[in-house]
């Protein structure tokens, strides 16, 4: 209704009904456990490599490469492509962060650009 009063005309899309049939060629064939990389099992006794944890960076420690690769771990990768680009800086309270200068301008300016567009909705913005 809403969007019928704002001039939109919603196109509605009908689909086939889910039942017992072939898997879409999109998936690989089995359960998705069989399509997850196989990682060899850990030796207990085996002394711990490098970069194998973020955490074994000591404060204050500078990274100058990126230690994860984006197709073995994708939040580590991640992690590591905001703190070295110096967007964000970790605080020491768990879950808390600092937004560094030129990332909280990304931020405003998505604000700037968002926040008009919430209000041509008539929508009350909340963070």
């Amino acid at each position: 209704k809403f969007l019928k009063e704002v001039g939109i005309e919603p196109t509605m899309l009908t689909f086939p009904k889910k039942g017992p049939g072939k898997v879409p060629s999109s998936r690989p064939d089995g359960d998705k456990a069989s399509s997850k990389p196989k990682v060899p099992p850990k030796d207990k006794g085996a002394p711990k490599g490098p970069n194998v944890n973020k955490k074994q960076t000591k404060k204050g420690e500078t990274q100058l490469a990126l230690k994860w690769k984006k197709s073995e771990n994708f939040a580590m990768w991640y992690s590591d492509v905001i703190v070295l680009s110096e967007m964000i800086s970790y605080y020491d309270i768990s879950g808390c962060y600092i937004l560094r200068p030129w990332s909280y301008k990304i931020w405003e300016l998505i604000q700037e650009w968002f926040n008009p567009q919430i209000r041509k909705l008539d929508v009350e913005n909340a963070y």
